[in-house]
């Protein structure tokens, strides 16, 4: 879990006809807020980004980025079989909206509607772990102070009553904020998961509101039955970090077959590697200064790092 300060983050994200410019050392958040992984945010060290439509983007040069973007997979199979859900959904949402969810290495930019039906997309979770997550909330003026709630319907009985399955809260909160929600070991499956933003007091999973947004996805929790994989963990090392010409890379030695993914800065795949070697050396002469970021995969587990090219 994640215990001190929650930082607001920038995201950056690279769409096309959107340009942002920085707007200097200013920032307008609300100093008080709650969520149910921390009570408090550093807003030290911030520079506000802003873009045409007014939707603020946060980043403190002290905070580690989140995890970058992952192309979403088609879902297959989804849930149990004609499975009907609740509805919900906001009658207004021309104030403030989701705009930008990203949930481990998933990520998804999306433009404001009452109800935004994602269900096509999968998260990948694994039960017995903690993923980070980044809520961006969009305005078409100024910023207000936005309750969130994310269910997880692990049942797959069509609703989201269960106490177990509201799995992440915050409130209060004004433009970009990150915490953590915790996948119990019983999940199983897939599982649909319900994402609600709302101005001013919080949401419920099964009814509508007037100002704000709702979205779903398709949890896919890697396995097909009620064992847990929390003992069984992928490991990544990566050194020297920061590297010039050369970063050596440590995997596990129990694994077959390791992919690796390697992400820049705007989310592009600038390389892939399948390795089956617990040590690999990874050569950095085509690739530009800056951040990277790269995901393990053995086609179950997953681990994602950050390195950098100086």
């Amino acid at each position: 879990m994640i215990t001190g300060k929650i930082k607001l983050v920038f995201i950056l994200f690279i769409l096309g006809g959107i340009n942002f410019s920085s707007m200097g050392q200013s920032i307008a958040v609300e100093n008080s807020f709650s969520t149910s992984s921390t009570a408090s945010e550093d807003i030290a060290n911030s520079s506000d980004y802003q873009r045409s439509n007014n939707i603020t983007y946060l980043y403190s040069s002290n905070d580690e980025k989140p995890s970058i973007p992952v192309k979403a997979k088609k879902n297959i199979g989804n849930n149990k079989k004609n499975t009907v859900y609740c509805s919900s959904s906001a009658s207004n949402n021309k104030l403030e909206w989701i705009t930008g969810v990203v949930i481990g290495p998933f990520s998804n930019i999306s433009n404001g509607t009452a109800y935004s039906d994602f269900s096509d997309l999968e998260i990948r979770l694994f039960p017995g772990t903690e993923s980070e997550v980044v809520l961006t909330p969009g305005y078409s003026g100024s910023s207000e102070k936005e309750f969130w709630r994310i269910w997880i319907d692990f049942n797959n009985d069509g609703n989201f009553d269960e106490v177990n399955e509201l799995v992440y809260k915050a409130d209060n909160i004004k433009n970009s904020h990150r915490g953590i929600i915790s996948i119990p070991s019983f999940a199983s499956g897939k599982a649909r998961m319900r994402i609600s933003m709302k101005k001013n007091d919080p949401p419920s999973p099964c009814k509508s509101f007037d100002n704000g947004e709702v979205e779903d996805y398709t949890v896919d929790f890697g396995n097909d039955n009620k064992k847990s994989i929390s003992q069984d963990k992928l490991y990544l090392e990566l050194f020297p970090n920061p590297a010039k010409n050369i970063i050596n890379i440590r995997l596990d030695s129990n694994h077959k077959y390791v992919n690796l993914t390697i992400y820049n800065e705007r989310g592009a795949v600038v390389k892939t590697i399948k390795t089956k070697s617990p040590e690999y050396k990874l050569y950095l002469y085509d690739f530009e200064k800056g951040t990277y970021y790269m995901e393990a995969n053995n086609g179950t587990l997953n681990i994602s790092k950050q390195f950098v090219v100086k």
